[in-house]
């Protein structure tokens, strides 16, 4: 059995897509492993389906906070934690009707 066959997996959801970034959020599947801890395989999937190279992509995670999963050429190059003010936007843009829901 090939690597690639033995690879973790996230589910998620794609909410919102802008020209600056990209929301996903975590489905909390049991079957899959978070966003969180399968943050390679979820930019990659990202990358594979939107052109990512200049979007931020924000993911809010099984707690309901919101981060950023850092990406250089397509591949996970670290999170970065989204300020109080950041939080709030995305809480508020959440409870806009144009963000697609689970």
């Amino acid at each position: 059995m090939g690597i690639s066959q033995l690879r973790i997996t996230s589910s998620f959801t794609v909410l919102c897509e802008t020209d600056t970034f990209i929301l996903i959020r975590d489905k909390n599947d049991p079957d899959h492993a978070s966003v969180t801890n399968a943050a390679d395989y979820t930019v990659e999937w990202l990358a594979q389906r939107f052109e990512i190279a200049n979007r931020r992509i924000v993911y809010q995670d099984t707690m309901g906070r919101f981060d950023e999963l850092c990406h250089k050429r397509g591949k996970f190059d670290g999170f970065k934690p989204l300020t109080e003010s950041q939080q709030r936007f995305f809480i508020d843009l959440l409870a806009c009707s144009f963000v697609k829901g689970d």
